[in-house]
């Protein structure tokens, strides 16, 4: 059987290294501004800020659950953040509008027929296994499959 981590679907390893922490997942001053700027409390901003980092190195949203405590620690570090405060969205309407966020800061364009049309078809409803960005007309996709297999150039999709 194939590892989790062999697959193409983007999964958090067992293990993650202070490298990997130091490199992904600490947020820009920038980053923190942006947040900040569209956020009214710490746990709202501190949730941002860590799907960001999240959705940046794995190209699409974890669930709450699914975030390694070493990532979500690091985060809050970063932050310098108040012992106790936790990520939280708000309502889910603060989470969708956040996800809203995200994919207009990254260039990524949201296609709810596909996503719903490849949830039906997978068990899983994992993503596709290859994603373009919005507006790169390069055709080169950010998985590293040549652009021939995606000749409509077609966009990210989370």
């Amino acid at each position: 059987m194939t590892w989790i981590e062999r697959t193409a679907y983007p999964q958090f390893k067992r293990l993650t290294s202070a490298r990997v922490l130091h490199v992904f997942f600490t947020p820009s001053p920038e980053e923190v501004t942006w947040a900040e700027k569209r956020t009214s409390s710490p746990e709202s901003c501190f949730a941002l800020v860590l799907a960001l980092k999240c959705f940046q190195k794995m190209a699409r949203f974890p669930s709450p659950d699914e975030t390694p405590d070493v990532v979500i620690d690091h985060v809050g570090r970063c932050l310098e953040l108040a012992e106790g405060i936790w990520p939280d969205h708000g309502s889910s309407g603060s989470a969708k509008a956040h996800r809203k966020l995200m994919r207009q800061r990254q260039g990524v364009k949201y296609d709810a027929g596909r996503a719903a049309r490849w949830c039906l078809t997978d068990s899983g409803c994992r993503p596709p296994p290859t994603f373009w960005i919005a507006g790169h007309d390069g055709g080169v996709p950010s998985t590293g499959v040549s652009s021939a297999t995606n000749p409509a150039n077609q966009p990210l999709v989370v």
